[in-house]
């Protein structure tokens, strides 16, 4: 009979846990029940494979991977010569606008900045294509 190879308990039916290979955050689907009883399982998940999942969360987050339970990671934050950049799944990132207002005596110029990466410039640009003169109607309707 298997034993779980923490508390070196009987694995039964009633007492048997599905426990992930390579952890389903770095994509693994290969699993087996033959490893650990639920309460070692429980105990190990919650605590160190969180912990050393976390140590790699910001590739987990880059790289994407296809996991089994479809879930995708958020983003992190950086500084970046004093610029907040997001990075997001696939190696996307963007920044914060950087807003900056001009007086030049009569009138008040705003103009902003953004750092983003050549997929989110496709996406603008598409969008751009598609939509700005639609939005535009709009807004003169508007005003």
């Amino acid at each position: 009979m298997k034993k779980c190879y923490c508390c070196n308990k009987s694995l039964k039916d009633s007492n048997k846990s599905e426990e992930h290979i390579i952890p389903n955050v770095f994509g693994g689907k290969l699993k087996s029940k033959d490893i650990l009883c639920k309460k070692c399982n429980a105990i190990l998940g919650s605590d160190i494979d969180k912990r050393f999942c976390n140590n790699f969360e910001y590739l987990n987050i880059l790289l994407s991977p296809k996991r089994e339970r479809k879930t995708n990671g958020g983003f992190v934050e950086a500084d970046v010569s004093g610029t907040r950049i997001k990075l997001c799944n696939g190696f996307k990132y963007s920044s914060s606008p950087k807003i900056y207002e001009i007086f030049d005596g009569k009138n008040k110029i705003i103009n902003g900045e953004i750092i983003t990466s050549p997929d989110n410039i496709k996406a603008q640009n598409f969008f751009l294509k598609n939509f700005y003169d639609k939005i535009k109607k709009i807004i003169i309707m508007v005003l």
